[in-house]
């Protein structure tokens, strides 16, 4: 069985920015591989490597300044940010969520 191309946007501390096309079932860690790998800066501690990716999602490494700062949680997220509803919530409140761009959105609301 083929699997389909997505394309995931990796951007933050890793070394080659930019739009990356892999497989639909393609893990973090090989996006953060494509893109160079993680700068001495990065906190890639605080984002799942293991996880898979989703077609136009934003993939964001942390700097480890960021962090330090309280800019990010522990869970890689943007503190202070309030809760979001998936159930409920309509596109534009879907893409206030970090690496929720309108595609990923849009499958959310589908779902």
């Amino acid at each position: 069985m083929d699997k389909s191309d997505i394309y995931v946007y990796v951007c933050g501390a890793v070394v080659n920015p930019g739009v990356y096309q892999v497989k639909e079932d393609a893990r973090v860690y090989q996006l953060i591989q494509m893109a160079g790998g993680i700068l001495p800066e990065g906190a890639g501690n605080f984002v799942n490597q293991a996880a898979t990716v989703m077609d136009g999602e934003q993939l964001y490494v942390p700097f480890q300044a960021e962090v330090e700062m309280g800019v990010m949680d522990s869970e890689g997220k943007e503190s202070g940010e309030s809760s979001v509803n998936i159930n409920t919530a309509g596109l534009e409140e879907l893409m206030t969520l970090p690496g929720i761009g309108e595609s990923k959105a849009q499958a959310i609301i589908q779902y």
